[in-house]
Formats: C-alpha cells, sequence, structure tokens
C-alpha cells in the first residue's frame, strides 16, 4: 500500500501465510526517494518487525534488490510444519545522518515473499 510518511513511526501492518515450507522476504527499490534532482539512498530507511524472531523485516538496499531473511514456519492456527501463519507491526524509520535538502521526496519499495 501507499502511504504519506513522516521521519519516524509509520507501521504498516504485514502478514505472511503459506502453505509451501520455508518462505523467504527480500525488499527490492523500485524508484529511489528523490525530490527534484536530489536524491537520499533508500538505505537511509530501517524498518524494525514486532516480532523479529518469526516475521523480520528485511533490510532495505540501497538500490536494486536487497538481501533476504527466513519467516519461522509454523504460528497460531497452522496444523503441520509446512504451514505458515505469521503476523507483525514494520515501523519504518529514516536514520540517514547526512545533511539532506529539503524537498518532499518520493520513491517506492516493494516487499516479495518466496518459497523454494
Amino acid at each position: 500500500p501507499g502511504f504519506t510518511v513522516a521521519a519516524t513511526g509509520n507501521v504498516l501492518p504485514v502478514e505472511v501465510r503459506s502453505n509451501g515450507g520455508q518462505v523467504s522476504l527480500y525488499a527490492s527499490v523500485t524508484t529511489p526517494l528523490t525530490s527534484g534532482a536530489n536524491t537520499i539512498p533508500m538505505s537511509d530507511v530501517t524498518v524494525a518487525s514486532s516480532d523479529s524472531s518469526n516475521l523480520p523485516a528485511p533490510p532495505i538496499p540501497a538500490s536494486g534488490t536487497g538481501s533476504s531473511v527466513n519467516v519461522a514456519g509454523g504460528g497460531s492456527g497452522t496444523v503441520n510444519s509446512l504451514v505458515t501463519i505469521r503476523t507483525a507491526n514494520w515501523t519504518f524509520s529514516y536514520t540517514g545522518s547526512a545533511s539532506r535538502p529539503a524537498g518532499n521526496y518520493s520513491g517506492q519499495l516493494s516487499f516479495t515473499a518466496s518459497t523454494p
């Protein structure tokens, strides 16, 4: 979903459901954070998960596709080891320390879940 964000405290509810065994998540930068001619690396945005043990947030790369993280199998309501039902809230924050020109920056980030 798209949403307007402040520098910190932006929460996105996340749910992963699968019956295909191990689930991996990764982030891909579709468009960088830009305002006119100014650009901020997307890696200056971090994501913290409310359940980092079972549904961690993948690291956000500066551009392209980042490394993956594994979602723990199981969860409330599962019936066997191949079923995964996990939920968490991911909180986005801007953590860049460099001085940036003022502006309205926009960009696009996508998350992908996959099974082997």
